[in-house]
């Protein structure tokens, strides 16, 4: 895994693409970002439903649910039921559409 400062470059990088950058589309962020090499070395605990590259991986490859929805049905605070369920879905429905697409770019 990165070092934080590292981590925390790629996902203000990411951001900055966003803001300067509105047009573009979530995958077209994270298809930039993971062309850097250091993004090969984030972990996939880091991409949860709620953090900032989650939110990007939900609006890319969830055509169901948008990032808000993930982040209050997955998030603290939510019935634990629910949240085993979303998270379910999360690692067997999303991820493996991101992984298909970045595959060996991500530990």
């Amino acid at each position: 895994m990165l070092q934080t400062s590292s981590t925390q470059a790629i996902v203000e990088t990411a951001a900055a693409l966003r803001r300067q950058h509105p047009e573009m589309q979530a995958i077209e962020v994270l298809d930039s970002l993971f062309s850097h090499p250091a993004a090969a070395l984030l972990d996939e605990s880091m991409m949860v439903p709620g953090s900032h590259l989650g939110g990007l991986i939900a609006e890319a490859f969830d055509p169901v649910m948008t990032p808000s929805e993930w982040e209050a049905w997955a998030g603290e605070g939510t019935d634990v039921l629910i949240q085993d369920a979303l998270l379910k879905v999360w690692r067997e429905e999303i991820l493996p559409r991101f992984d298909a697409r970045y595959r060996g770019r991500v530990h």
